[in-house]
């Protein structure tokens, strides 16, 4: 089973700060810059698709409607 919204929210804080430690790097700065990006693009993926799923109750659909303002980094 995958990681709770919560887990992966927190999973975007540790990549942001493990991209800010090394933001006199570029080539660091660049390779983990991609990788929070990547995690940001998949977080609005599966956003998209539990919105999409007509099964899901209320309160989780209001979580995730909230989520919108998440896009790329």
């Amino acid at each position: 089973m995958g990681l709770s919204w919560v887990e992966r929210i927190g999973e975007l804080y540790h990549l942001n700060e493990a991209r800010l430690a090394v933001r006199a790097d570029p080539v660091q700065w660049a390779e983990r810059d991609d990788r929070l990006r990547q995690a940001v693009a998949q977080m609005t993926t599966e956003r998209a698709t539990g919105l999409a799923n007509p099964a899901l109750k209320a309160p989780a659909r209001k979580v995730l409607q909230s989520m919108r303002s998440i896009g790329p980094a």
